[in-house]
């Protein structure tokens, strides 16, 4: 997003936390963008990292192909254009992008599904999680591990590192957050058990 847009401040993540966050499936619809050099973020929020950018070169030249978006709470403003609200996109490239930079007179993109910030963990979704896990570890030629590779992605479209190894296994988006956007505390729960002092 340009950097004179702006948005209220996030909360910091927790310290020692496990991500629990299940996938999510609509059907898609296409939107014209404006303006140029919109950031395109691994999570809805724009305070997240960036897995890309849209209209590097022209304002409006890419279309976006959006499947759900989110009501971060987080009202975003570029001139007179206001939106609590990020979508989920797939063209032209996977992640979050704020409804600012679509191309369209309303707040949020008509037709397309609005979540109430991230989705609650579903009962289940530990199973679901460690048999998406599981796949990775007969996924190359026919029942060997996927490698390990930071530079490069796996034929689902997740990086072939560790953070992009747990995204996938929580059905986040492809290409996946990272380590530090695995620990937003929207994602995740505390998971630490602390010793009593010693008496």
């Amino acid at each position: 997003m340009p950097t004179h847009a702006t948005t209220a401040a996030m909360a910091p993540a927790h310290a020692c936390v496990t991500a629990v966050q299940p996938a999510v499936t609509q059907a898609a619809a296409s939107f014209p963008t404006w303006g140029t050099r919109w950031v395109v973020h691994t999570m809805p929020d724009i305070d997240s990292p960036s897995v890309g950018m849209i209209n590097q070169k022209s304002p409006g030249r890419d279309r976006i192909t959006a499947d759900y978006q989110v009501d971060t709470g987080h009202r975003v403003c570029e001139g007179s254009s206001c939106s609590t609200l990020m979508a989920h996109i797939t063209q032209p490239v996977t992640g979050f992008l704020t409804v600012v930079a679509v191309d369209i007179p309303e707040d949020q993109l008509p037709g397309i599904p609005v979540q109430a910030g991230l989705p609650a963990p579903q009962p289940g979704s530990r199973q679901q999680t460690l048999q998406r896990a599981a796949t990775w570890l007969t996924a190359n030629n026919g029942g060997r591990p996927v490698p390990s590779n930071q530079g490069s992605h796996w034929r689902d479209g997740y990086r072939q590192d560790c953070s992009g190894y747990a995204s996938m296994a929580l059905g986040l988006p492809a290409p996946g957050t990272t380590t530090v956007g695995l620990a937003d505390r929207r994602l995740t729960r505390p998971n630490c058990h602390e010793r009593a002092p010693a008496r």
